[in-house]
């Protein structure tokens, strides 16, 4: 019962920090990089990937109904709106905006070419799609251009969205209205097979979950855990939910070691089985709250016990983040793994400020 409170508690810490920034933020002590990467992930090059991709399979058929062209159409509408959400990023790190100069005025142009084109689109198909209206998927579109720019500073000083957080968001929910459109026409649409995580997909139901997965070992309103093997390292596996949506699995590895150096070698051969499948890290590192030890490696363990050094790696995919990090406080040391979709990002903020507040 101790080892699962501590797990409970643990799971909350990694989930927390894997939602921190990239770069390592000043705690107590300065931190000190001993190595990073040399490719830094640079946090004004948003989203490059097409807000609507190329998924359905033109034929004859549906070469008849102008759906080919219609997605093409579609297709040169997002690029603008994905293009628009990077100019807006860079521009809000040193661009002063003001009532005369605001991003409306300044990506008017942008703004105009999207949604001649999305018109251009909506020409082109037909609108008795029994699961989605085109109509919606228009209405998800034009209100993902106004969010990204009313999200720069000053559009109406809400959010800024330099992590590319609106953009996302907007993204991956027309791309679902649009793939329902055109299942809905009985035009195959190119899903994703591949899992994104734990066997599983970002934004499926706790009962899909549950049905997958079977009987977690806890649970409530909006998290299942279960037992899990990662790189051959017991762990618990904590899932999160945002709107019944699985948006974060987070894996404690729970191996415990009399000798801390030990958790190193748990995190590296983690390391080694993460780069297998993502490659290198965008960002890796060491850091030093205190570095008494830092020239002593043999020491490192009983550094990151103390909470004087933690050892991080981030990667990001095209949907999703991921934080690997060994940690430790008051002599317990906390190695785990945390996947993070990009498409509730923001929705998950916002549920975790709701209830913050409901606790005020």
């Amino acid at each position: 019962m101790i080892l699962y409170l501590r797990a409970i508690v643990v799971a909350a810490t990694v989930a927390t920090l894997a939602g921190c920034s990239k770069a390592p933020s000043p705690q107590t002590g300065t931190l000190q990089a001993s190595h990073v990467a040399a490719h830094t992930h640079d946090a004004t090059a948003t989203e490059s990937t097409p807000v609507i991709a190329p998924r359905i399979e033109c034929s004859d058929a549906t070469a008849k109904l102008g759906i080919c062209g219609a997605f093409n159409a579609l297709k040169e509408a997002s690029e603008h709106l994905n293009s628009l959400g990077a100019q807006v990023s860079i521009l809000s790190y040193g661009e002063k905006w003001s009532s005369r100069h605001t991003p409306a005025k300044v990506f008017a142009g942008q703004i105009s070419q999207a949604n001649k084109t999305l018109d251009a689109a909506a020409e082109l198909l037909p609108h008795d799609s029994s699961v989605v209206d085109f109509a919606q998927v228009s209405v998800a579109y034009r209100d993902c251009v106004a969010r990204i720019v009313d999200s720069a500073p000053n559009g109406k000083g809400i959010l800024e969205d330099i992590t590319g957080k609106v953009t996302d968001s907007c993204r991956f929910h027309v791309q679902r209205l649009v793939d329902a459109y055109f299942r809905g026409l009985g035009v195959r649409v190119q899903s994703k097979s591949s899992p994104d995580v734990f066997g599983l997909h970002w934004g499926d139901s706790m009962a899909t979950v549950r049905k997958q997965k079977g009987t977690p070992s806890s649970s409530d309103h909006d998290s299942l855990t279960y037992s899990a093997s990662v790189a051959g390292l017991d762990s618990l596996a904590f899932l999160s939910f945002v709107n019944d949506k699985l948006d974060r699995v987070t894996y404690v590895f729970t191996s415990k070691h009399a000798d801390d150096n030990l958790y190193i070698n748990d995190f590296d051969n983690a390391g080694v089985a993460l780069k297998g499948k993502y490659g290198e890290p965008e960002t890796h590192g060491v850091y030093w709250r205190n570095d008494l030890y830092k020239d002593d490696r043999t020491h490192w363990g009983v550094a990151i016990a103390a909470g004087q050094m933690y050892m991080d790696a981030h990667w990001e995919t095209d949907d999703t983040e991921i934080t690997h990090r060994l940690l430790g406080d008051n002599f317990s040391v906390t190695h785990g793994v945390s996947y993070v979709s990009r498409e509730f990002r923001l929705a998950a903020e916002a549920a975790e400020r709701a209830s913050a507040a409901k606790n005020l």
